[in-house]
């Protein structure tokens, strides 16, 4: 009988103390839950920086293919040099 009191009493004390805790927390962290009509909506902040994200995707999509561009410019460039180089040396002997 004795060691189901103490058990009860310890498990209550460790409920009471865990409730305390649990208003503490939330007490705290109210303000960071309170409704504020004025501030911007989530879905608006989440569609303006999808939007941005979009816009910086794009703009390295079109930089890459330019870099693409260029360098199909420069291996047909080294192409034409290294078909012309036997050429060249022929004509140079």
């Amino acid at each position: 009988m004795n060691k189901k009191f103490s058990l009860g009493l310890i498990i209550l004390i460790t409920v009471i103390v865990l409730s305390f805790s649990f208003n503490a927390i939330a007490q705290k962290n109210k303000d960071m839950f309170r409704f504020d009509p004025n501030a911007p909506k989530l879905g608006d902040a989440m569609e303006e920086v999808l939007k941005k994200r979009i816009l910086n995707e794009k703009e390295t999509l079109s930089t890459l293919k330019d870099i693409k561009g260029l360098l199909k410019e420069i291996r047909n460039t080294l192409n034409i040099i290294q078909n012309d180089l036997p050429k060249k040396n022929q004509e140079l002997e």
